[in-house]
């Protein structure tokens, strides 16, 4: 047996045994209906929850409704922690909000937050207040480990850096957060402010909030006179630089050359790619069209999915690239081969990609070819550019389920983590498939084994007595999808293989919000460790399991 086969049968057998040593623990309660709400008052219950996230320490961050004597009924607020008993709570409508004058307290609407993966949380609220100038004011807060709400921005109030008396007017609701610092897409209002120059993005600093890009602004580097504008897709990574996609205007410009996607890096803010550019890894003559879905890493890399063709001429494919600001690598494009598939299997569509800070991918596809139909097509892949795996395949049999049963499609809820390790959702078919239990969630183990984490039908123990069992049916799962927000993770998977996942219960008895370890990474030795770093960068491992997919 050659030396790499017998360290990669090593390597898997160790991988084994840490998985299988995680497995025992698999699923720990966060919160449920019914429970006191930390940090609200007392006999203030948790009545409804939304997805939650889950951060690099194992901590969970959700936004629940409570209710209760004093309160009200439909009160928000969010709250972070691994247990009902250790969790903070962040923000509740009604309480005072930060950095605004006294009696003036957040509203109603509070979104969900956003969550980095060192356990800072951003969220944006309603204010409500007789303060003149503060009633209906939306804000946007960032909370890090000094436990307070800092105010960011706010509409109505001030924007940073912009000409005196422009005011914000609009921002996201939900905003990357990394390294300290969230950023955001915002509008102002103003003297001189037109629908040429109102849009921005601005970013935290140590100084304060300062503004990043404006749109109608000269950009180093380009045509005097073309500047870009119509911001989409924004990212931040743990160094504070940004990724994001837009429009171009100005002499030159017309509808084959309108589109960019820009990174910063020591250089300041650059042109990746633009429409009308040869796309790399294509035939040549086929050029960038449009692009969507940026996704930036801590590495510094950006990963997009831009559409192709001929200008003018045939209607145009979907691909995937990924660029370090110096070189652009195509990952997939539809019309190629399909990685992991048989030869002549072909992609006829890419969805948005996801980029790890391993220059890893992950995204979810169609194909096309002899013995495709639409109940095999759909792929899930993951892995570098140019040594893509299936991860899973419609049609394919579903780990953890009977024999049978097997992946209907519609892979969702996709998630990347640092390890490349996938998790997701899908829909099952089969034998004793109906609608009570033809849904569940999966995650791949650091041998790239898929393994089953939650599934409709099944019952949980919701106790967190170890002594006593209380068993509920799952009715419906809800995992966080990393593509709903560009940023690290604001997930459901975190990069020791935790998932966080909602769970609601088919008797009447509500909701719980809970944690699986069945994929976790133990705390492990340190020749553990070395196994493990091999096996994250040895393409052999992740190859292992594909002959049922394909």
């Amino acid at each position: 047996m050659p030396i790499y086969f017998r360290l990669s049968f090593l390597i898997v057998l160790t991988l084994q045994i840490c998985t299988t040593a995680t497995t025992a623990g698999k699923l720990r309660s966060v919160a449920q209906i019914g429970q006191q709400a930390p940090g609200a008052p007392s006999s203030t219950f948790f009545s409804s929850f939304n997805t939650p996230v889950i951060d690099n320490h194992g901590r969970v961050a959700f936004r629940a409704f409570v209710g209760g004597p004093g309160v009200g009924t439909t009160v928000q607020g969010i709250w972070l922690g691994q247990s009902t008993q250790d969790s903070d709570l962040i923000v509740l409508a009604g309480e005072q909000a930060s950095g605004v004058p006294d009696g003036v307290t957040y509203g109603p609407g509070i979104r969900s937050p956003t969550l980095s993966g060192d356990g800072e949380i951003a969220f944006s609220a309603s204010l409500t207040s007789n303060v003149q100038g503060f009633s209906g004011v939306r804000g946007l807060w960032r909370r890090d480990g000094d436990s307070n709400n800092r105010l960011v921005a706010g509409i109505g109030l001030p924007a940073q850096q912009t000409n005196n008396n422009e005011v914000f007017r609009y921002f996201d609701s939900s905003v990357p957060v990394a390294g300290g610092r969230v950023a955001f897409i915002g509008t102002t209002e103003g003297p001189n402010v037109t629908d040429e120059n109102d849009m921005g993005i601005w970013r935290e600093q140590s100084q304060g909030l300062s503004l990043v890009i404006r749109e109608g602004a000269q950009l180093a580097g380009a045509p005097v006179g073309v500047t870009p504008g119509d911001f989409r897709d924004l990212s931040i990574n743990k160094a504070g630089n940004v990724a994001f996609h837009g429009f171009l205007t100005g002499s030159g410009v017309d509808t084959s050359s309108h589109f960019g996607v820009w990174l910063e890096g020591n250089q300041g803010i650059e042109l990746v790619a633009r429409s009308g550019e040869q796309a790399p890894g294509a035939s040549l003559g086929v050029s960038f069209l449009g692009f969507d879905s940026t996704v930036l890493n801590s590495a510094g890399e950006v990963a997009f999915q831009s559409f192709v063709g001929r200008f003018p001429g045939n209607s145009s494919a979907t691909g995937i690239w990924v660029s370090d600001g110096r070189r652009l690598s195509l990952v997939a494009l539809e019309g190629s081969q399909a990685a992991g598939a048989n030869p002549g299997l072909i992609y006829s569509s890419v969805g948005d990609p996801l980029l790890n800070d391993s220059r890893q991918v992950a995204f979810a596809g169609v194909t096309q070819g002899t013995g495709v139909n639409p109940t095999n097509d759909e792929f899930l892949w993951s892995g570098s550019d140019g040594d893509l795996v299936v991860v899973a395949r419609e049609g394919g049999q579903a780990p953890g389920v009977d024999l049978g049963v097997a992946f209907a499609g519609g892979f969702t809820a996709i998630s990347l983590n640092a390890l490349g390790q996938t998790a997701f959702t899908s829909q099952l078919t089969g034998p004793g498939v109906d609608d009570t239990n033809d849904m569940g969630i999966w995650a791949e183990n650091l041998a790239g084994e898929l393994k089953l984490i939650a599934r409709e039908g099944d019952q949980v123990d919701i106790s967190d007595d170890p002594t006593t069992e209380q068993l509920r049916t799952i009715r419906s799962l809800s995992l966080a999808s990393q593509t709903d927000i560009q940023t690290e993770p604001s997930t459901g998977l975190n990069d020791r293989g935790e998932i966080a996942f909602l769970a609601t219960f088919i008797d009447g008895t509500g909701q719980g919000v809970f944690i699986s370890s069945v994929v976790a990474v133990p705390e492990p030795s340190g020749a553990t460790l070395l196994l493990i770093a091999i096996a994250v960068s040895s393409p052999l491992l992740r190859r292992g399991n594909l002959a049922s997919y394909r």
